[in-house]
């Protein structure tokens, strides 16, 4: 079995060599999938991108990176709240007529 899980490696390592040779963006080519992949989709979207691309055996042995920008996506939000905080804060309470 050692040959053949050899010539797997091989064939892996080719694959690795085409890409960077190539210049394929394959990062590039995921941020569709990635970006769907996140909240306010459907499930049935979410759950299909993630079976059928992101957790595609293939690209786990290529060494690409699948996984979400989960942190990116907790700073944006982060920074949505602060942007709503500020809003809020500029406005003035209404104290009515009489003051």
């Amino acid at each position: 079995m050692s040959g053949e899980e050899k010539t797997i490696e091989e064939k892996i390592e080719e694959k690795k060599a085409i890409i960077e040779e190539k210049k394929v963006p394959v990062d590039l080519l995921l941020e569709p999938f990635k970006g769907l992949s996140g909240k306010g989709h459907s499930e049935a979207l979410v759950s299909k991108i993630r079976v059928e691309v992101l957790d595609d055996e293939r690209l786990h042995e290529l060494g690409i990176d699948t996984s979400l920008p989960e942190q990116k996506k907790a700073e944006d939000e982060e920074k949505e709240e602060e942007e709503d905080d500020d809003e809020d804060d500029d406005e003035e309470e209404w104290n009515g007529f009489g003051n």
